[in-house]
C-alpha cells in the first residue's frame, strides 16, 4: 500500500461509482504496458515483500492495547539503529532492512533492503529475512 501525502480517501460509497472507470482504464493500461513490453527479454524478475507494523501501547495491569500514534518517533529512532548497521552485522543472505512509514500514525512498515531475485537462495531466505526484521 502507497502512502497517502495529500488528499482524504473515498468512502466504500463514494468509491462505486467509479468502479467500472477504475476497471475499464485498468485492463487498457494493463494492455498498452503488455503490448509494449511482450517482445522484451533478458530482463531479471526482481520481487520484494512488505512487513506492517500497528504500533500500540499495552497497559498490563489492565490488560488493555491502545494504537499509538509514535510512527515518526520510532521511525527516527530505527532509522538511526539501521544507519549504525553495516552488512558484517546482518545475517548472511540479507541486506540491512528499510523502514517506512503506512496509512496510519499507528502504522510502519519494512521491506528487505534489497529486492529478492528468482534464484533458490533467495527463494529460502524470505521467511527468515521477515523474522529478522
Amino acid at each position: 500500500m502507497g502512502l497517502l501525502y495529500l488528499g482524504t480517501p473515498l468512502t466504500w460509497d463514494e468509491t462505486k461509482q467509479y468502479a467500472d472507470h477504475v476497471r475499464e482504464h485498468g485492463i487498457i493500461q494493463f494492455l498498452h504496458t503488455w503490448d509494449r513490453l511482450k517482445d522484451r527479454c533478458g530482463d531479471e524478475l526482481l520481487w520484494g515483500d512488505e512487513v506492517e507494523y500497528m504500533v500500540i501501547t499495552f497497559d498490563d495491569e489492565t490488560k488493555n492495547a491502545k494504537l499509538s500514534l509514535r510512527q515518526t518517533e520510532i521511525l527516527a529512532k530505527l532509522s538511526k539503529v539501521v544507519n549504525d548497521l553495516t552488512d558484517d552485522d546482518t545475517p548472511a543472505l540479507m541486506t540491512v532492512p528499510t523502514f517506512h512509514p503506512e496509512y496510519g500514525r499507528y502504522m510502519l512498515e519494512s521491506t528487505p533492503g534489497s529486492p529478492y531475485t528468482g534464484s533458490i537462495p533467495d527463494l529460502l531466505s524470505v521467511e527468515t529475512n521477515m523474522r529478522y526484521r
